[in-house]
């Protein structure tokens, strides 16, 4: 199970509880099952990048999701404006927004910090939670 810092608990039911995120697996989840064994293979081998691949997860879905609520930002923007602006125009609760930009400071812990280490568990716990939260945002309209 992963716990973050922030207490969030991911458990291997494929399901995301904290304060008002709650987060069970759905039929869209399991359409990603391949893209998501393949990052869990890939974290066997190179935990860094399962979390930067995992993180890629989210970051579409945020631009999918201002998109449909028709926000103003360029295709350029960096995900970090985009989570935001979602929070700014209530799109995301503050749980919510708090849960994703922990996981964007671990990505970017990945992939900014030389000698980042987690271990293999760790980033499969990080790429399933990045896979639920993909598609929970997803099913926000």
């Amino acid at each position: 199970m992963f716990v973050s810092s922030s207490g969030l608990r991911i458990n291997e039911a494929l399901q995301i509880k904290y304060s008002d995120l709650d987060i069970e697996q759905t039929p869209a989840i399991q359409n990603v099952e391949n893209i998501i064994k393949n990052y869990f293979n890939e974290a066997c081998f190179d935990s860094k990048s399962a979390i930067i691949n995992g993180w890629l997860l989210i970051e579409e879905s945020l631009r999918d999701l201002a998109k449909k609520k028709d926000l103003d930002l360029k295709h350029y923007e960096p995900s970090s404006k985009i989570l935001f602006n979602l929070k700014s125009n209530n799109v995301l609760s503050k749980n919510v927004f708090n849960t994703i930009n922990e996981a964007r400071h671990l990505r970017n812990e990945a992939a900014h910090i030389p000698d980042f280490k987690i271990s293999p568990d760790d980033a499969q716990n990080y790429v399933s939670m990045a896979n639920k939260i993909s598609s929970y945002i997803r099913s926000m309209e």
